[in-house]
Formats: C-alpha cells, sequence, structure tokens
C-alpha cells in the first residue's frame, strides 16, 4: 500500500500541475519560444488571424487550472496528469479555431498516446510490485513526458506556421485575379513587385517561381 506521506507527496505534486506547467514552471524563456510572430503588412490578414489564433492556445492553456481541481488517487495520478493536459490542449485548440488540419490534432494525440501509455506501464509497476521506488518513478516519468512535450510543441509550431503561410500565399495569389491560374497570378505579382518589399517566404518562392 502505498502510505500516507507518499500520498501527501502526489497530492502536492499534483495541485501544482497544470495544463502548461511544464512550460511556465521556470521556463518563460521556452514559453516566448512557441510563440509566433504576425507579419505586419498588408495582404496578410489570413495568416495573422490564425498566429493570433495560435498564440492565444497558448496563453488560454497556461491560464487554466482545471487539472488542480480533480481527484487525485495515488494509482492512477500519471494517467490523469496526462489526460488532464490533453483535454485542455484540445480544448482550447478547436476554441481558438485551430483544427482545420488533422495534422495539428494528430501531432497532440500522438504524444498523448505515448505519455499515456508510459504513465499506465509505471503505474502497473507500482501495482504489481510495490512503490519503494515511487518518488524517483514519478521524477523520471515527468522528465520524460516533459522531454516529449517540448518537441511536440516545437514541431507543432514550425508545422503550424508552414501551413498557414501556404494558406495565405494561395489568398495572395488569387488577390488581384480571381479568374487566372493560381501560378500565373503569383507570378505576376512577383514580377510587378519589389522583392525586397516582400516577406521572406514570399520572395523566395518568387525567386522560384521566376526561375522555372
Amino acid at each position: 500500500m502505498i502510505n500516507l506521506k507518499l500520498s501527501i507527496f502526489i497530492a502536492t505534486l499534483f495541485l501544482f500541475f497544470n495544463s502548461h506547467f511544464l512550460l511556465a514552471s521556470g521556463h518563460t524563456d521556452f514559453e516566448d519560444e512557441l510563440k509566433l510572430s504576425v507579419i505586419d503588412k498588408p495582404g496578410y490578414e489570413i495568416y495573422n488571424f490564425y498566429i493570433r489564433g495560435f498564440n492565444k492556445w497558448h496563453n488560454d492553456t497556461a491560464n487554466d487550472n482545471s487539472c488542480t481541481k480533480i481527484p487525485v488517487d495515488p494509482y492512477t495520478v500519471l494517467t490523469d496528469i496526462v489526460q488532464c493536459i490533453y483535454d485542455n490542449e484540445i480544448k482550447y485548440f478547436k476554441r481558438n479555431e485551430l483544427n482545420f488540419d488533422l495534422r495539428f490534432t494528430d501531432t497532440i494525440y500522438e504524444w498523448y498516446s505515448t505519455s499515456f501509455n508510459s504513465a499506465k506501464t509505471v503505474q502497473k509497476k507500482w501495482i504489481l510490485y510495490g512503490t519503494e521506488n515511487y518518488e524517483s518513478d514519478f521524477e523520471k516519468f515527468l522528465k520524460n513526458m516533459e522531454t516529449e512535450y517540448r518537441s511536440m510543441h516545437l514541431y507543432l509550431r514550425d508545422l503550424f506556421s508552414e501551413t498557414v503561410m501556404q494558406e495565405q500565399l494561395k489568398a495572395l495569389s488569387k488577390a488581384n485575379s480571381p479568374n487566372i491560374k493560381e501560378d500565373d497570378n503569383f507570378i505576376k505579382m512577383c514580377k510587378n513587385s519589389s522583392l525586397s518589399d516582400l516577406d521572406k517566404d514570399v520572395a523566395l518562392l518568387c525567386l522560384e517561381k521566376l526561375n522555372n
């Protein structure tokens, strides 16, 4: 059986654990790294709309403390943590209208599935073989989950930015002549623009199209 001391240890850790505890607790530089910047130029309304939503998603999850209010069960504490984080990630992702590409939610789910299965393995060990190494098991699990969580968010940040930029470029290519083929319209825009005035990603795409 898990003794009272360990139960208090679990409860204390869990009460301070919310959806972005891994990022918000002493890792403000990393959380800043996850934020994306808007492009302060005309014609990037689509890109900026989704980028603001992406940044708000991080703020919403960081400010949600609902995970501190669920009951603590010593034998399910790890799966409870993972489930609560995942539920909050997905809830605010949808509220901010970011789930227009399944690759985004699939990326979050892959992290959830891996972490949830790891949590079940550790909890099964405690049930079958006792809790002599409970604290070290707990800390090792959190460290591994944090590493995977950070990797997931960095990958998602880059995937999201790239995907939204592609959508914006499609819109830019249609902006002036909706009846012309997208490539022809985009090339026309490139020829009539100074590359130095364009965003870096747009300028690179222009060079690629003009050199073909």
